[in-house]
């Protein structure tokens, strides 16, 4: 499974598993593209009917520059928001 996603400025992006009881595949390698002078924010949803909370790990806080890692744990989603300019997000698993 391959995606990318493009994060326009301050409309979030919404990468989630195919259902309520299924979490996305594991490991999951997850590359954060900010365009230049932009920043983005990822938060992690691990259950699918459970709330956005901020990313944690490598994906915390505000990203401003390339950045790729690994997931390896259980989760149901990942929300992306890119601000003052657009964002790539590339998405793969085996």
């Amino acid at each position: 499974m391959n995606q990318v996603l493009t994060v326009a400025t301050d409309a979030p992006v919404v990468y989630e598993s195919a259902g309520p009881d299924q979490c996305l595949p594991r490991p999951l390698t997850v590359a954060v593209y900010p365009e230049s002078g932009g920043t983005v924010t990822v938060e992690q949803r691990i259950a699918a009917t459970g709330e956005w909370k901020p990313a944690t790990g490598n994906l915390a806080g505000t990203i401003s520059a390339d950045l790729t890692t690994v997931l390896d744990g259980a989760i149901s989603g990942l929300k992306f928001t890119a601000a003052v300019a657009a964002a790539s997000i590339e998405i793969a698993s085996r």
